[in-house]
């Protein structure tokens, strides 16, 4: 009886093309049916990731006028070091008393602050001491200041005069309309007061206003718009608007106090609002780090540009899913047409080498699928190729029994060792270009081949072995041993393999890496990384070809801190040779006791990139520098010994500062002996760059790369470092003593002593003084 009935062929062939049909057809069924499923989760995702976009967006937008407030700060602090600023503001005397010239320069210093951030509409000092007003338009009394050239709409001058302060910092008013009526012209606009009442480190009587303009903050918040439609505004808790992209929108939901309350409790996340019949999403932001405001920053979207976007997806995922279906119906038919006729031939090849069987009541697929259960179970073990499938995961993955697959492939008692203890060797064919130049590459894979075949083969071994080719030019041998055999053996029968390739060295060099020996499959996966990181020592230059693994050559890690390569690196770039080379010595010194040659060699690394990063800041390249004593240790460092290296990058350091010193125009060596001797006059960054014949943006430069502060700092911790042996060791007052160190301003003094010690003049005296202090 044949395995198909010719009478019945027709109607089984049918019976096959239906199944076939209805397997491509029925993904295409479900993906039909899963089409809503997926808009709707598509729209919830766009609606999440609209949302996360603008929350970014205030998020940032939050963090610039956070940081261009805190900038107005520090430049407030900035304002500090004027001397003549700082005499005016925290003064108790009136104008009228205090020297013009102070005056026309605090009149200078408010002109450039206003100048520092086009969001400043104005900025002004009111001296309430003298009840006048100092801005960039020169001096007034209050009663004029804020009844003409600056009246707010809703702060009057009694409201000036009486306000306060309590904070150090600053503290932010209420948006206001601003009107200032001058001789020239009429102008009107919104502006927030921004008030401190100290400049320095503490509280003056008087005031710092800056006018922060809303229509620039309001042209920031355009900037951070995620669509071209939304709204962006900013608004505190009590439903203030402080700017805003449209100021209708906002002042309708300002003035309602349902939106108000979902703003204050939902905090940065999502809701719904309508304004004037139009749907929005609502997004907010509140920063938690803000010192100077309670804004929140609210974006509102229209729900039509959400729509628009959702609509082009759905569109074309309608299209996509349409076209689908038309190419799978088209594949399914001519699949199961082509996919039949191979089937039926090896159903015959199935009938001729089996004859009793048959699938009269079964399906052809079904009767493939038993006869090749059939094949499987007539077997004894598994091919060869899966056993290296499982012995390659059980080496490289530390956690294959976690892979059910392994974990029965290892229960079937399949995978069969001798001895329970395992030593891999991973050998690396690195063929030479000769080898390349004579061979094509076809011969070179044929090559490759044959080598990993004779390791298989190989009759030197005296234990049971299996080879893996676990790449193109990597061989591993797995060696079963007993658990008490010296790995000496081992490496001596490797070291015979090796050998037999000598004669052939001008064509291919063969590293070893050896594992040491462990018991039990986890052992394996131990010796087979072992033999890969000591393998991964090795270069294919050296004399060394086989190298077993220990504990000395991946031991301890060498120390080259961040501080020490700041130091090298500033001892190159000023030309310090000297000191480079003594500092690495010593960086050398302090390590060498704990490292393997290789972990020095690796260190030496580490400052040869400081060299190079130095030389790159210099525009000079190492290989042009040494000629024909160039020396590539970034590739090839490990085959040079510890004292070729030493002696080369000493040579390199010698020869890039000699370059230097040629380009060099100024040594500041002699810089810093200048101002050690003359600290007490009155010098500067311009007036030491004249002396020395060069510019000042050159010399400030020079002078920070040399010796990692700036100029100013310089001078000041040497004035600093005086002044406080002066306090100690003499009785004379502290004014006095500020003088003598180059401080002609007592202000000036003390806020800089204070700023490098944490404490006045006075205060240092008191607390380290003792009975030692003589009469002068």
């Amino acid at each position: 009886m044949s395995i198909i009935d010719n009478s019945n062929k027709s109607t089984e062939r049918k019976r096959f093309l239906r199944q076939i049909f209805l397997c491509f057809l029925l993904p295409i069924m479900i993906m039909l049916l899963s089409t809503f499923l997926v808009y709707n989760n598509y729209k919830d995702s766009l609606k999440n990731q609209i949302t996360k976009n603008n929350i970014s967006n205030l998020s940032a937008l939050a963090d610039t006028i956070d940081n261009s407030l805190n900038e107005l700060q520090n430049t407030t602090l900035l304002l500090s070091t004027n001397s003549n600023l700082y005499d005016v503001f925290y003064s108790d005397y009136k104008l009228s008393q205090i020297d013009i010239a102070k005056v026309q320069s605090v009149i200078n210093s408010l002109l450039k602050f206003k100048a520092t951030k086009a969001l400043i509409d104005s900025v002004y000092v009111l001296h309430r001491n003298s009840n006048e007003v100092i801005d960039v338009s020169g001096t007034s009394t209050v009663d004029n200041f804020y009844s003409r050239a600056s009246k707010y709409k809703a702060y009057d001058k009694n409201f000036w005069m009486h306000l306060n302060v309590n904070n150090i910092y600053y503290k932010i008013l209420n948006p206001t309309l601003l009107e200032a009526n001058t001789i020239d012209n009429y102008s009107s606009r919104t502006v927030i007061p921004f008030v401190t009442p100290n400049i320095d480190s503490f509280k003056s009587s008087n005031l710092f206003v800056i006018n922060i303009s809303v229509n620039e903050l309001s042209s920031l918040l355009n900037q951070y718009k995620f669509t071209k439609r939304s709204n962006l505004s900013i608004v505190n808790k009590k439903g203030v608007m402080f700017a805003s992209t449209d100021t209708e929108i906002c002042k309708n939901f300002t003035s309602d106090k349902d939106f108000l309350s979902k703003l204050n409790s939902q905090g940065d996340s999502f809701f719904q609002y309508s304004v004037n019949g139009n749907k929005y999403m609502v997004m907010s932001f509140a920063s938690s780090t803000a010192k100077f405001n309670d804004f929140i920053y609210v974006a509102l979207v229209p729900y039509n540009d959400f729509y628009e976007n959702l609509a082009a997806i759905r569109r074309l995922a309608y299209f996509i899913i349409l076209f689908g279906m038309c190419i799978s119906v088209f594949s399914a038919y001519f699949l199961s047409k082509k996919i039949y006729s191979p089937i039926n031939n090896l159903i015959q090849v199935l009938k001729k080498n089996n004859p009793d069987s048959s699938y009269n009541d079964i399906s052809e697929i079904q009767y493939l699928n038993n006869q090749i259960d059939e094949i499987i179970a007539s077997k004894d073990k598994l091919t060869p190729l899966v056993s290296e499938q499982y012995l390659t995961k059980i080496l490289t993955d530390v956690d294959f029994m976690l892979d059910e697959n392994v974990k029965h492939f290892i229960d079937s008692g399949k995978l069969n060792f001798q001895y329970s203890s395992f030593c891999i060797s991973i050998f690396e064919l690195n063929f030479t270009e000769k080898y390349h130049s004579i061979y094509t590459n076809t011969e070179y894979l044929l090559a490759i081949k044959g080598i990993s075949k004779m390791f298989q083969n190989i009759a030197l071994w005296n234990f049971p072995t299996q080879a893996l080719h676990i790449s193109k030019t990597k061989i591993c041998i797995i060696i079963n041993v007993p658990n008490d055999e010296a790995l000496q053996k081992i490496v001596k029968n490797i070291e015979d393999v090796v050998s037999i390739f000598s004669y052939d060295s001008d064509l291919i060099n063969i590293t070893v890496g050896i594992g040491r020996i462990y018991p039990y499959l986890a052992g394996m996966n131990k010796s087979y990384n072992e033999a890969t990181k000591t393998l991964s020592t090795l270069s294919p230059l050296s004399d060394e070809k086989i190298k077993v693994y220990s504990n000395e050559i991946f031991g301890k890690k060498f120390n080259y801190s961040i501080n020490d390569e700041n130091k090298l690196y500033n001892y190159l770039i000023g030309c310090y040779k000297n000191e480079a080379i003594d500092l690495i010595n010593s960086i050398i010194g302090e390590n060498q006791p704990n490292l393997s040659q290789t972990s020095i060699k690796l260190l030496y690394l580490s400052i040869y990139n400081t060299i190079s990063r130095a030389a790159d800041e210099k525009k000079v390249a190492i290989s042009k520098l040494m000629g024909k004593d160039y020396l590539d240790l970034e590739s090839d460092i490990i085959n040079y010994s510890i004292g070729t290296i030493s002696d080369y990058i000493s040579s390199v350091i010698c020869k890039l500062s000699e370059t230097n010193k040629c380009n060099c125009k100024l040594d500041i060596n002699e810089i810093t002996d200048y101002i050690n001797k003359h600290y007490s006059e009155d010098i500067y960054l311009e007036k030491i760059a004249e002396k020395f014949n060069v510019s000042d943006k050159y010399l400030s430069k020079v002078f920070k790369a040399s010796t990692g502060m700036s100029f100013h700092i310089y001078l000041s911790n040497v004035r600093i470092s005086e002044s406080k042996k002066l306090l100690l060791e003499t009785n004379l007052s502290v004014i006095k003593i500020g003088e003598m160190v180059g401080f002609s301003i007592h202000s000036t003094f003390f806020r800089i002593f204070k700023k490098f010690e944490g404490i006045n003049p006075t205060q240092y005296r008191e607390v380290n003084n003792g009975s030692n202090t003589k009469k002068i």
